[in-house]
């Protein structure tokens, strides 16, 4: 089997953006406040908020050097972008609480956090998530004026690329927006979720290991030992190999820009490697993909 049809056989669909930060609880203080995502659970080091449908937005403190800031929508490599049904009443709010707003277009607001990493809240009068959009993970309702985190943006050299690696590696649908290639990454679990890959950023050189950069998203995949093995087998600089979680195990690995992406199996309780409560957001995404997998075998 060639290794796209595997991934994409593999690929439930997007889970986690990953913000590293030297402190997780001034930054928690303002993801749950100034932007008003619901707190899904928290302590330092790590928060987990929820991004709406099935996603998270984690935010984890971490002894690696301090990563470079980038301030500029047209340079930074990476950014999450939170859709807005009333942009004008997401800017009001943002406004009261002091929010660093660096640039306003017509239909974006670009602000950073208190760690200076940037951050897009985009006009959109639909939920961007195709299906499941009421869907809550055990958290408190999102702002009125939020859909949730609908696109993550990367800003790379070379579109092309950055484009054959998610299309041909993988085996994700990419499609030509009007100034980007739009890459489908909502699988079942997250429908509607996208990244845009943008010109204009640069090479990044690779970590030794995944603490060293600021910014990454993670997937959520069916099997880790197949994708892994076939990642391998495509020649894709790992960065992380085969990490074990009481719950999980993940692989981090570069794109041909030095993005940093993760693709993670989520093991249901039975599997647990120690006893404990299932976490609330893997519960509707395995139902979503279990609920898939039934379709297709026709039961």
């Amino acid at each position: 089997m060639q290794t796209a049809e595997l991934m994409q056989r593999q690929f439930a669909g997007l889970g986690w953006y990953i913000r590293r930060t030297p402190d997780s609880a001034a930054l928690a203080e303002w993801y749950g406040g100034s932007l008003g995502l619901p707190l899904i659970r928290g302590r330092v080091p790590v928060w987990f908020f929820w991004g709406g449908s099935t996603l998270c937005f984690e935010l984890k403190s971490d002894v690696a050097p301090r990563a470079e800031r980038f301030t500029d929508p047209a340079r930074a490599p990476m950014y999450p972008v939170f859709a807005s049904r009333n942009l004008e009443g997401s800017l009001r709010r943002l406004e009261a609480s002091d929010a660093d707003i660096v640039l306003r277009t017509e239909s974006e607001v670009f602000l950073l956090d208190t760690d200076r990493q940037l951050v897009c809240v985009r006009e959109s009068s639909s939920s961007p998530f195709r299906t499941g959009g009421d869907v809550n993970v055990g958290a408190s309702p999102l702002p009125m004026d939020l859909h949730g985190w609908g696109w993550t943006v990367c800003r790379v050299p070379d579109v092309a690329a950055e484009a054959a690696f998610y299309r041909e590696v993988c085996g994700l649908e990419c499609s030509e927006g009007s100034d980007c290639i739009v890459v489908d990454i909502g699988g079942d679990v997250s429908p509607g979720a996208l990244l845009e890959l943008r010109g204009g950023g640069e090479h990044m050189p690779p970590p030794s290991t995944r603490e060293q950069r600021t910014d990454a998203i993670i997937f959520r995949i069916d099997d880790h030992d197949q994708v892994n093995a076939a990642l391998k087998s495509s020649g894709v600089p790992i960065v992380n190999d085969a990490i074990r979680f009481n719950s999980a195990s993940l692989t981090y690995v570069l794109t041909p820009s030095g993005r940093l992406v993760g693709f993670e199996e989520r093991f249901e309780p039975a599997r647990y490697r120690q006893p404990r409560r299932e976490f609330l957001e893997d519960r509707e995404a395995i139902r979503r993909r279990h609920k898939k997998t039934e379709e297709q075998d026709g039961r």
